[in-house]
């Protein structure tokens, strides 16, 4: 089917009563691997290509694999370029065919943050494309606005970058304080996302998900996924082509458990 657009994507997962997995692709196999999974899970994905697998085999490259397995795919699929920091980044995402991008200014000012993300958000929405946005630490202090309240900058971000997404990351110490999430509910109508959650565990992205938050990022677990598919590998001396089999299978493996712990109906969990 055809690549769907993230708002639909974000109604579809709403009416599943689970947040929206987004997960980091690297080869054929991973994009492979993810979509196996949301198969299995029979839920919608996103397809996301960051900075270090951009290093490792291009935009062009990757980012055409990943349009043309979403396009086979047989559950609603996006493909979004993740972390941009450029606007040249985020062109180049654009002419490509991706169908969602993020501005991610958050090493910016606020308000250089917000003049940027505000741009990258017109160039987007110029070719129906999604856009994300990202402030920082959602404990905050944001850079460059450290006196003021979280929440109130991020109304005022949304509502003047008109960003289809917010994110926030999660701080190396871990989320020790959960009112934050429920007051941002409670003043945004712009979905939220989550980065960092591999921090917080399987009983962490249940909860989060439980609480509203719209799409969470899976990273640093599908790069796991792949290095355990190399060491099984080695332990077996497998064959060349039965290698990439193998790391496959490892990331389908990890994306569905990821998949379905963001089904909150499935969760009753008050506190990390």
């Amino acid at each position: 089917m055809p690549m769907v657009s993230v708002q639909k994507l974000l109604r579809l997962a709403k009416q599943q009563q689970c947040a929206l997995g987004c997960m980091s692709v690297y080869n054929l196999e991973s994009i492979q691997g993810v979509l196996a999974a949301a198969e299995l899970e029979s839920t919608p994905v996103i397809l996301s290509i960051g900075n270090e697998a951009i290093c490792h085999a291009g935009l062009h490259a990757l980012g055409c694999a990943a349009i043309s397995a979403a396009q086979q795919a047989t559950v609603p699929v996006a493909v979004h370029l993740n972390h941009g920091h450029s606007l040249d980044r985020i062109l180049e995402a654009l002419d490509l065919g991706l169908n969602s991008v993020m501005f991610d200014g958050s090493n910016l000012s606020f308000s250089e943050n917000l003049i940027h993300t505000r741009r990258a958000a017109q160039l987007a929405h110029e070719v129906d494309a999604a856009v994300e946005g990202e402030l920082g630490p959602i404990c905050g202090p944001i850079f460059g606005a450290e006196d003021k309240d979280v929440t109130h900058l991020a109304e005022m971000f949304a509502t003047e970058t008109k960003v289809d997404l917010l994110a926030f990351s999660i701080p190396k110490g871990g989320l020790k304080n959960l009112d934050i999430i429920y007051e941002l509910k409670q003043r945004l109508k712009t979905p939220l996302v989550i980065h960092g959650a591999s921090q917080l565990g399987t009983k962490g992205t249940a909860i989060l998900s439980s609480m509203g938050i719209d799409k969470i990022n899976f990273h640093s677990e599908i790069k796991q996924a792949l290095g355990s598919g190399l060491q099984d590998i080695e332990k077996n001396r497998s064959m060349p082509v039965e290698v990439l089999s193998t790391i496959r299978q490892a990331v389908t493996r990890v994306a569905c458990k990821k998949l379905s712990s963001l089904r909150y109906s499935e969760h009753t969990m008050p506190a990390l």
